[in-house]
């Protein structure tokens, strides 16, 4: 390993120091760390501990980190950044580091290298249940500046983390602005200047019918061909991403149904009745474009009753799911039929307040995409400039860090 001018070749492990196990007296916040695995930031749960002692419980400092050394990503850490103390699970490995040789701050940011995650994926041992203690971190050797480069480094890239988490925010905003609108405007809760008529009540079957997906295929008539709309298509996206999609060989005799412009796809099935009939509204397809077999389409009889815009976040709506979700039976699988989709009784406006609401939501939505498109832009920044500072392929000066 090359060791940058002024770097030191040491072991991860030897830096670190673990948290001794005490009996925790007073009052705590309790960290479970249960859901570790879903982020590698905060410990995600701070129950309180009051007025009582907890045998055998490990300490951990604002600064300090925790993780569970025998779970699926073992090794993704937490780390605490609360003033007062908590306590965590002795089943947990607790550690902060050596500040006189590796700083807290330093560490949060390597945990998140490729070396680190490299290591992290080979280093466990046990077949069963693959584990990760404090001492088998001592394998892992790595060059570390010195402590008045690596305090820099890890202010430089913090800067990057708040702007990062500002973005954050801005998008948890836009959603739930535009989830509170969805709520309000395609309910009829709330109306728009100018409409004042009421909305009509339709059997969704009044006003256009259902067709099936794909049938007859075999595993060997998928990979070329013809254009289908996968199922996690539908499922992930209120109006169905072209630039996803799956190919199937369709002979020119075959009778298989196309999905056109303003089509409304359903999903037939999940394990939860929460999740079926997760629609997905077809946009300018390309030609002779295809349904997966595990959902059906609904096509409106005229889109001058229902505007395909209005569609993708009329179904997708809270109260809308809901009434869909009902719908489902079953009781280890839920299944929605077409049929019984045909029942459902949903309330409109005039194409006119329609077209209004979906300019307003998809200028939401719009902010919301160029909110993650910001955020995507950050991180692979962030990612690229940390990768070149945390192996000395960028070096930042303490005197010229200032301006860095």
């Amino acid at each position: 390993m090359k060791v940058p001018e002024g770097w030191r070749l040491t072991d991860i492990g030897s830096n670190l120091v673990g948290s001794t196990l005490r009996n925790a007296e007073g009052e705590f916040s309790h960290g479970d760390l249960r859901a570790v695995n879903k982020t590698l930031g905060m410990v995600p749960m701070k129950d309180r501990v009051k007025g009582k002692s907890v045998d055998r419980a490990k300490i951990v400092k604002k600064g300090w980190f925790a993780y569970n050394p025998m779970r699926i990503n073992v090794g993704s850490i937490c780390r605490w950044e609360e003033e007062e103390d908590c306590i965590v699970s002795p089943d947990y490995v607790a550690f902060h580091c050596n500040e006189n040789s590796l700083l807290n701050d330093y560490f949060y940011h390597f945990r998140h290298s490729y070396r680190w995650k490299r290591f992290m994926g080979d280093a466990g041992h046990g077949s069963v249940r693959i584990r990760i203690y404090l001492e088998d971190l001592k394998k892992l050797s790595c060059a570390l500046p010195p402590i008045t480069e690596q305090k820099r480094i890890a202010e430089i890239l913090s800067t990057w983390d708040r702007a990062i988490e500002t973005v954050e925010k801005l998008i948890a905003n836009s959603q739930a602005q535009k989830k509170a609108l969805m709520q309000q405007l395609l309910t009829g809760k709330k109306r728009l200047p100018g409409f004042q008529d009421n909305w009509s009540e339709f059997v969704l079957g009044s006003i256009g019918d259902t067709y099936s997906g794909l049938s007859g295929k075999s595993k060997k008539d998928f990979g070329s061909g013809q254009i289908y709309v996968p199922y996690k298509n539908v499922f992930k996206n209120s109006e169905v991403d072209f630039s996803s999609i799956d190919y199937v060989q369709i002979a020119d005799d075959e009778n298989q149904n196309e999905v056109r412009h303003g089509d409304i796809i359903f999903t037939t099935s999940s394990e939860t009745p929460e999740e079926v009939g997760m629609s997905s509204v077809v946009i300018s397809p390309p030609a002779r474009t295809h349904l997966n077999s595990f959902c059906f389409g609904f096509r409106p009889k005229n889109l001058e009753q229902l505007n395909p815009i209005f569609s993708k976040h009329f179904f997708r709506c809270p109260a809308i799911r809901q009434e869909i979700s009902s719908l489902a039976q079953g009781s280890t699988r839920h299944n929605l039929s077409k049929r019984e989709m045909l029942k459902l009784r949903i309330r409109l406006p005039s194409i006119k307040e329609q077209n209004e609401i979906a300019f307003i939501l998809e200028s939401g939505e719009r902010a919301e995409i160029n909110f993650r498109k910001i955020h995507k832009c950050i991180t692979k920044e962030k990612s690229a400039l940390m990768q070149q500072l945390l192996t000395g392929k960028r070096r930042v000066k303490v005197e010229e860090a200032d301006n860095a």
